[in-house]
């Protein structure tokens, strides 16, 4: 189950590695996550229904209960399922496919704990960002807006990876990868996290 995470290697004399981590391979997993939650996310939010909506609601009362009373540690699961739950509909390939990005781009939550923690708060505005846009119908909002929570998410790890350039290049990468009408989208959404790394830079 570790193998399967990505969380180690398994060598041909049987010895184990722990992957290397870096921007460019988190910026690959978010660009793949990126296109297949997108996708996601539009076949899956004209879907939800009261009950979804319900149950998408909780998970945000457990990760801001978690922030609150300082369980961090706790708060992966229902992460984890509110994101999911977005996607839901969009049938087993390809959620099978976005829980394996999700594991490794767990990897780097797990390895960078400390970097991402302050940010929570603003993490939990884009999550309500994109469940106000479900509740309403408009799946391209949902899809930019998770657009924008990874690209911003991201900025984060550079400087925690000693990349100075890592910024940048994930930032230009991402972005270039979104089809036209959602960059201009994403773009103009204008994150905190956005801007400060953009003044860091």
């Amino acid at each position: 189950m570790v193998q399967a995470e990505g969380l180690i290697e398994i060598l041909p004399n049987g010895r184990l590695k722990i992957p290397e981590v870096s921007v460019d391979d988190y910026t690959q997993i978010q660009i793949a996550r990126i296109a297949l939650e997108s996708a996601g996310a539009r076949l899956s939010v004209p879907q939800l229904g009261p009950d979804d909506l319900a149950r998408l609601e909780g998970l945000m009362g457990q990760m801001s209960h978690y922030l609150s009373t300082d369980y961090l540690d706790r708060i992966e699961t229902p992460h984890r399922e509110f994101h999911r739950g977005l996607v839901a509909g969009a049938g087993p390939a390809i959620l099978e496919r976005i829980d394996d990005l999700s594991d490794r781009a767990s990897r780097y939550r797990w390895a960078f704990p400390d970097v991402l923690k302050d940010y929570w708060p603003l993490r939990m505005e884009e999550h309500r960002a994109m469940l106000d846009a479900a509740i309403a119908g408009d799946e391209e909002a949902v899809a930019a807006r998770l657009a924008a929570h990874y690209l911003d998410a991201g900025l984060l790890l550079p400087e925690a990876m000693n990349d100075p350039d890592g910024r940048k290049r994930l930032e230009q990468t991402t972005l270039r990868s979104l089809a036209p009408a959602m960059r201009s989208v994403v773009e103009g959404l204008k994150p905190k996290a956005r801007r400060s790394a953009r003044t860091k830079g």
